[in-house]
């Protein structure tokens, strides 16, 4: 019995992985529905396993951002407005956790973004929290 189950256990796995939700796209802010940062004008994903690449592209002097991240137990390097910063990239059921530190100079930038797609697969929601070295803990929404 044990082994006409095993066979079945890493499609089953694989279908699971299949339901994820893809956040590839080009996203728009809706700036009546957001309290980030205005300059922010779009975010590109592009998703694939094991990892994913936002660009971020704000409106002060076009300038753009480009951050891949893998999903799972690895630590991903990137730079935040020039500052480096290390993350974790996991999924909590459909939403995509994600919890990067960021250093300016010795102080650190801690936040917890929290990534979801609306039913419609058309809006993507994100919430971060964020808290600079020991300032009081701050959150935004878009």
């Amino acid at each position: 019995m044990r082994a006409s189950v095993l066979p079945i256990l890493p499609a089953a796995a694989a279908l699971i992985a299949q339901t994820r939700p893809d956040f590839s796209g080009v996203w728009q802010l809706n700036k009546e529905k957001s309290n980030v940062d205005v300059s922010t004008t779009w975010m590109r994903i592009q998703q694939s396993t094991p990892e994913f690449t936002v660009n971020l592209r704000a409106m002060h002097g076009g300038q753009e951002e480009n951050q891949t991240m893998r999903f799972g137990q690895e630590e991903s390097s990137n730079s935040m407005h020039g500052a480096p910063m290390k993350s974790h990239a996991a999924w909590d059921g459909n939403t995509l956790v994600i919890t990067p530190i960021a250093m300016f100079g010795t102080k650190p930038l801690r936040m917890t973004d929290r990534w979801s797609l609306g039913d419609d697969g058309k809006t993507l929601t994100f919430v971060e929290r964020h808290q600079f070295d020991s300032e009081p803990e701050g959150a935004r929404h878009s």
